[in-house]
């Protein structure tokens, strides 16, 4: 279970970071390759004086610098990101989806570290899947407790921080519905945690569009 919602994690973390202006895609790198290109012009005039360029035979000059400056930008970058993502696919780590998708199968990091699909002393307490999920509004979160328990439902985004608590309080044995709105939290994928009487039982991903 463990190894399934690490991959998982890491297969929306792709998605994020390398589409949909995320860290890793074209216009973010190229907006800060820009920035550092600023950042060190001054240093490259300087040191191209120092080390005598323009007396080198041939000579060099800024165009030579810009040369290379447009090669990373327009053929190294461009050409990095299919091979990151194709050496991603081979290791099993990513597929092609949309974001929701169950991309490859994933343990996860922080507060929601481990997941088990029951708890010694509970064998039939189990968070199901909601619905709908992907969901607009609101979605509606589906339980079970084989014996009265006291059940919490966090909520947290894919960097593990907290967004939410949708119930807190005891519960009989039995079936059990209740809903979270998405209202407040912005586009992406949360993950619900379930905690038996302090015990960590199950997480579901679910994804607000």
């Amino acid at each position: 279970m463990g190894a399934i919602k690490y991959r998982l994690r890491f297969a929306e973390l792709a998605h994020h970071h390398f589409f949909g202006e995320g860290a890793f895609s074209d216009s973010s790198v190229a907006e800060r390759w820009e920035v550092r290109v600023n950042e060190v012009r001054p240093m490259i005039i300087a040191e191209s004086a120092r080390w005598g360029d323009s007396k080198s035979d041939p000579a060099k000059t800024p165009q030579d610098w810009l040369r290379a400056i447009d090669f990373v930008r327009e053929q190294f970058f461009r050409t990095r990101t299919p091979i990151v993502i194709e050496q991603l696919r081979q290791a099993q780590r990513w597929e092609f989806g949309q974001l929701g998708d169950p991309l490859v199968s994933a343990p996860l990091y922080g507060d929601i570290a481990t997941s088990t699909a029951m708890v010694v002393g509970v064998p039939e307490t189990t968070l199901e899947q909601s619905y709908p999920n992907p969901f607009a509004g609101e979605t509606t979160l589906q339980f079970t407790t084989a014996t009265p328990s006291h059940v919490r439902l966090d909520v947290f985004d894919v960097l593990g921080r907290k967004v939410g608590t949708v119930t807190d309080q005891p519960y009989r044995g039995g079936a059990h519905r209740v809903r979270w709105s998405g209202h407040g939290v912005s586009r992406g994928v949360y993950f619900v945690r379930m905690e038996v009487d302090g015990r960590q039982v199950d997480v579901l991903k679910v994804v607000r569009r």
